[in-house]
């Protein structure tokens, strides 16, 4: 990239950082055609690059801020997509195996004989979900089912670690009543 148009990108990342959303089209612009070839090195489907760079003008908004110094502007917003890329791989592949865990345990349930005992436990789960708020139910399943540690269900809701740790705290004590 000329140096001329890198240093358009640090004046845009600035006023991004103060506030100025308007900059996110000109970004796009200078950017787009590297960041789809940076893409395809990820993903192989033009709708998961479009996903990512999204994503990615998402994150600059937020992390605009952070950008101090008007060099390197290129190299900062590719460092940004590249994270933002592997955080949402790594997601999708405990979501994934979490998808599969769960294929391979039905297939074992409906494989064996079903008895009333299992029955019950089943509706009693359902039911003590239904009493659950949708916050409460995203922070199990976060935490149980995907498993993610309390660090990274508190970036995910915007929250500090400890207040996501006594949630869950509560909400254990809730599920144990």
């Amino acid at each position: 990239m000329e140096e001329k148009q890198n240093l358009l990108l640090g004046e845009l990342l600035i006023r991004l950082g103060k506030g100025d959303i308007s900059v996110l089209d000109q970004i796009y612009v200078i950017m787009s055609r590297l960041l789809y070839t940076v893409g395809n090195i990820y993903y192989r489907q033009i709708a998961d690059i479009e996903d990512a760079i999204q994503d990615l003008m998402i994150t600059l908004y937020y992390k605009a801020k952070k950008f101090k110094s008007n060099k390197n502007a290129c190299s900062w917003i590719l460092t940004v997509y590249q994270n933002s890329i592997k955080n949402k791989l790594v997601k999708n592949k405990k979501e994934d195996e979490y998808i599969e865990k769960n294929k391979l345990n039905i297939n074992i349930q409906f494989n064996s004989i079903v008895d009333e005992k299992y029955i019950e436990n089943h509706i009693f789960i359902n039911n003590m979900f239904s009493t659950l708020s949708e916050n409460e139910r995203q922070l199990l399943i976060n935490y149980y089912w995907v498993g993610l540690s309390i660090n990274e269900i508190a970036k995910n809701f915007k929250k500090p670690k400890s207040t996501i740790q006594s949630q869950i705290e509560k909400l254990k004590d809730k599920m144990k009543k």
